[in-house]
């Protein structure tokens, strides 16, 4: 007669429980100036476009993001945005070294980490409609430590429908008569550092 044993039942549940939410939880790096294998599996090896991070986080995921200037399409697409992913923590704010292993390495004041919809021509007129849009998601979706600049749907630069999500540390510049953020059934926790006008 074969026995049960409990203790050994329930340590391998526990490992394999580790071992999937280790699985399922990742840092992804991004560096527009990183020269590695563009996975995103470390700063040397960082994504050069944050869009693939976004396509490639998923729930409980944190998008580190190095200093500099992103834009939602290397194209003149006005209707494509950086989007949002459920559960989802995007940091900006790092120098992109790998010494940096921790969030708090980060000074998004010093690493100035933007989010552009300067795509076309100088000039908002052929900016994207919405630098950053977020569908439908839970209340651990996060933005912290970018400055966002340069929509021009009506001046709404940040469009969110139906979410719960947390904009910290952001700087938005806007025009004298933009629009901030364009919000659709949602709840927003705002601590954002300022609101500056570009006139």
């Amino acid at each position: 007669m074969k026995h049960f044993n409990f203790s050994n039942k329930l340590l391998f549940t526990f490992l394999l429980s580790s071992i999937f939410i280790h699985l399922q939880a990742a840092t992804i790096f991004v560096n527009h100036a990183a020269a590695g294998a563009d996975d995103g599996s470390s700063w040397t090896d960082a994504y050069n476009d944050l869009q693939d991070a976004l396509a490639a986080a998923t729930n409980g995921d944190e998008i580190w993001v190095a200093q500099g200037t992103y834009f939602p399409t290397s194209g003149t697409d006005e209707s494509i945005s950086f989007v949002m992913q459920d559960g989802v923590g995007i940091y900006g704010g790092f120098t992109g070294i790998i010494t940096e292993t921790q969030l708090s390495d980060r000074d998004w004041r010093v690493n100035v980490t933007t989010l552009s919809g300067e795509i076309g021509a100088a000039g908002i007129a052929d900016n994207s409609y919405h630098v950053l849009r977020a569908g439908a998601m839970g209340n651990n979706s996060i933005l912290d430590g970018f400055t966002i600049t340069a929509g021009n749907a009506d001046g709404q630069m940040v469009e969110v429908v139906q979410i719960v999500i947390k904009v910290v540390e952001c700087l938005f510049q806007v025009d004298a008569w933009q629009e901030l953020i364009t919000v659709y059934s949602s709840i927003i926790m705002l601590t954002l550092e300022e609101v500056q006008s570009k006139t």
